[in-house]
């Protein structure tokens, strides 16, 4: 993990074994609206990142739509590296996945239980 920045706004080439921003599969978005508003939980792989297989558990504030056209996400909490930058993260096991989904039902506004969540897989 690389902690801190290369320069003022500047973006540097990930470090062997760091998650690469333009290079990453999706696989699985649950989506949660409400009054809070829109929240997905993406379970994504960045390929070449070492921890976890490259896999990711991440709670975003935008649609399905938003990221799966998105060309460039980094699972890091860095407002700089873009628009989409992930509210929340998460271990990429079932325990990490409910934790995950429990958090974007709140935030999205309702409890668990009666949260829209479509599975946008």
């Amino acid at each position: 993990m690389r902690i801190g920045s290369s320069g003022r706004g500047a973006v540097a080439a990930p470090l062997p074994g760091d998650p690469n921003p333009e290079s990453f599969e999706i696989l699985s978005i649950d989506s949660y609206s409400g009054s809070g508003g829109g929240f997905c939980v993406a379970v994504i792989r960045w390929h070449g990142a070492e921890n976890f297989d490259g896999r990711k558990v991440a709670v975003y504030e935008a649609s399905p739509v938003e990221l799966r056209t998105a060309r460039r996400l980094d699972p890091h909490f860095q407002e700089r590296l873009g628009p989409l930058v992930p509210v929340a993260r998460f271990e990429p096991t079932g325990r990490g996945v409910a934790m995950a989904h429990a958090v974007a039902s709140e935030l999205a506004g309702k409890p668990a239980a009666a949260a829209v969540c479509t599975g946008a897989r």
